[in-house]
């Protein structure tokens, strides 16, 4: 098949994702939908950030789900009738099993690699010089008494004498 024919199926595909709702779009869903393990394929875009593309990549890897890299923002936009979107997944085998087919055919589509991302080092990890022990604090001697939560106000009673 022709890059340009695979390239239509794949729209085609997911276009019809979309119409039958098995298709989450968005950064925050998909990822909620990854953890549960609902979901069967990963598709991001091309232009979306790398910590994006990490991120995603790291969970489907995780949770034994293909991820692919196809298309741009611009496209699933279109082919959404949305704004743009960088993240979809697919919920259903019968939308996933005949997208990666054709996404691990079409020429230009990748796999993203799953690169491990170091942390920053926190303040408590670094190796310094031991705090010294803050001395306790002295308790001060005032003669305030806390207000009980459940006694009326006097602005309440006169609200509750008014509603009679």
């Amino acid at each position: 098949m022709s890059e340009s024919n695979l390239n239509h199926k794949i729209d085609v595909l997911l276009g019809f994702a979309h119409k039958a709702r098995k298709l989450i779009t968005g950064n925050t869903a998909t990822e909620v939908s990854l953890r549960r393990g609902r979901l069967r394929v990963v598709v991001l875009a091309s232009d979306a950030s790398r910590w994006t593309v990490q991120k995603f990549a790291r969970l489907a890897a995780r949770n034994n789900v293909p991820a692919f890299v196809y298309g741009t923002k611009a496209d699933f936009a279109r082919l959404l009738g949305k704004g743009p979107v960088s993240v979809l997944g697919i919920e259903t085998a019968t939308f996933s099993k005949p997208l990666v087919d054709f996404l691990s055919r079409a020429p230009g589509v990748q796999r993203p690699e799953v690169v491990q991302i170091r942390k920053r080092r926190t303040e408590s990890r670094r190796k310094t010089a031991k705090a010294k022990p803050v001395p306790p604090k002295q308790e001060e001697q005032t003669d305030y008494v806390p207000r009980n939560p459940h006694r009326r106000t006097a602005s309440a009673t006169a609200r509750r004498s008014r509603r009679r």
